[in-house]
């Protein structure tokens, strides 16, 4: 039967040579614990019932066999990916549907190795956690907006989902492009952007590169710090605190509108 898997910086924690691999004690990945506020009203009986809320982080409990005749390297690998840098980039790939999602990760407990059977076989376990508190989708999905127009798709998403990339070119050369989202609170806006071409946003990093000419399709899939730095008039830039954000209608359609010129937005699921 297919299963969940896992890897860490791109290494796989089911080995495919079968040096380690996860055992059934590994966990999916659990959600911050739930917190019920509540509210007293001053001479009044009873609270309020406010619905409970999400708090701390995405967490996974791994535990990963080693094999004794591979002690060597699968020791090497793991303090590999679980030290020397503070962050990992862990992927979680589905086993339905084969969808693949990404979060930053860092240890966050001690890592324990204990003997296992007669044989010399290692167990290693430890727990890593999301620290953006989220899981989303690796490959981005695409939506042409218009020109100057308001466009609805739908969104498969747990939560808000998130908005990397947006490419613009305005109506009037050296105008101002503003795309929003009707439904929640994001909106961006940048100025001085050309008529002729096409300037990438990446929203994240607060970026403005020129897209080479016939790229515009596929900028937000590609490498942004490949791309030439926006520097024949240095663009105005606009974006809501905590960035792009994509909210949903009760049909689950995300809406988005563009004034000032044509845009392409780059959108990932976040869980």
């Amino acid at each position: 039967m297919a299963h969940d898997s896992y890897a860490i910086d791109g290494i796989p924690l089911d080995e495919p040579a079968g040096r380690w691999r996860l055992t059934s004690k590994t966990e999916l990945p659990q959600w911050g614990s739930m917190v019920s506020p509540s509210a007293k009203i001053p001479h009044r009986n009873g609270v309020l019932p406010i619905a409970p809320i999400a708090a701390g982080v995405s967490t996974v409990k791994l535990e990963i066999l080693i094999p004794a005749a591979h002690q060597t390297i699968g020791l090497r690998t793991l303090r590999a990916i679980t030290g020397a840098r503070s962050l990992h980039l862990m992927a979680w790939t589905r086993a339905s549907g084969d969808e693949t999602l990404e979060a930053d990760v860092r240890v966050s407990s001690s890592v324990s190795v204990k003997e296992h059977g007669v044989d010399g076989d290692l167990l290693v376990s430890f727990t890593v956690e999301a620290v953006d508190g989220e899981w989303r989708k690796k490959v981005p999905e695409k939506v042409d907006v218009g020109t100057n127009k308001r466009k609805s798709f739908p969104i498969i998403t747990g939560k808000d989902a998130l908005v990397p990339a947006i490419a613009v070119k305005a109506d009037t050369d050296g105008g101002t492009v503003t795309v929003r989202d009707t439904i929640g609170p994001s909106a961006m806006s940048v100025g001085r952007v050309p008529s002729t071409s096409w300037l990438l946003v990446d929203t994240e990093n607060w970026d403005v590169r020129n897209i080479p000419t016939g790229k515009e399709q596929t900028a937000g899939e590609d490498d942004v710090s490949r791309m030439p730095r926006a520097e024949r008039s240095t663009p105005t830039l606009s974006i809501t605190p905590g960035g792009f954000r994509l909210a949903q209608r009760s049909d689950g359609d995300g809406v988005v509108e563009v004034v000032g010129g044509s845009a392409l937005l780059w959108w990932k699921g976040a869980y």
